[in-house]
């Protein structure tokens, strides 16, 4: 079985609704209430003062805002396209990253548990990240 013409529409029609939705939120964390961290990733590293002071100091204007939103946009819009290319195998992960098996995206019975939490391991594996990943000084890259 594969995914579903109706079920592949509707998630990459959502995704586009949840870069709107949360690019609308990241440019409100830095408009709005710049001296809040609310951040949740990367999970070991928060703005500094200095970071949050900065952003406080940015001039809150239309041609600003309408700048960073196209560059999230496009950032969010870019992982994502990346993601689904390694899924379509027209890409690959990085070798450092570990081994590959192509996978596929399915549609499941009605009645099938969820028995993997994507959502969960891709923060969990963020330590994995970055152990693998390091600077030529061999020390975390941040």
């Amino acid at each position: 079985m594969q995914l579903s013409d109706q079920n592949r529409k509707t998630l990459l029609t959502d995704l586009h609704r949840i870069i709107q939705e949360q690019t609308h939120h990241a440019i409100e964390k830095i408009f709005d209430s710049p001296l809040e961290d609310r951040s949740i990733y990367p999970p070991d590293v928060s703005k500094t003062a200095e970071e949050m002071q900065i952003l406080a100091e940015l001039p809150d204007n239309p041609n600003l805002r309408s700048a960073l939103e196209k560059v999230f946009k496009d950032n969010t819009a870019t992982v994502l396209f990346r993601f689904f290319s390694i899924i379509d195998r027209v890409g690959y992960p990085d070798p450092h990253s570990g081994t590959w098996a192509p996978i596929t995206m399915v549609d499941l019975p009605e009645q099938h548990e969820q028995d993997i939490d994507l959502h969960d391991n891709f923060f969990e594996t963020y330590w994995d990240w970055k152990e693998k990943y390091r600077d030529q000084n061999h020390k975390p890259v941040s």
